[in-house]
């Protein structure tokens, strides 16, 4: 089991902000399950992560 306890942020009245929580949290098991399986390390399979929420939100995440 894995518990998130989400960090400071205005409060919301909808669950857009919590969708996109998950779906980022998602993003990161993909990604590291996929890494696992090509025998990357940690540090490798987090640049993939980088690469890979990019290309979901169009264009350049900030470094």
């Amino acid at each position: 089991m894995i518990i998130v306890v989400p960090g400071h942020g205005p409060v919301f009245h909808d669950h857009a902000p919590l969708r996109a929580m998950l779906d980022y949290l998602q993003s990161v098991l993909d990604v590291a399950r996929r890494g696992r399986e090509a025998g990357f390390s940690p540090l490798l399979a987090a640049h993939d992560l980088d690469h890979d929420l990019d290309h979901d939100l169009g264009g350049d995440t900030p470094k």
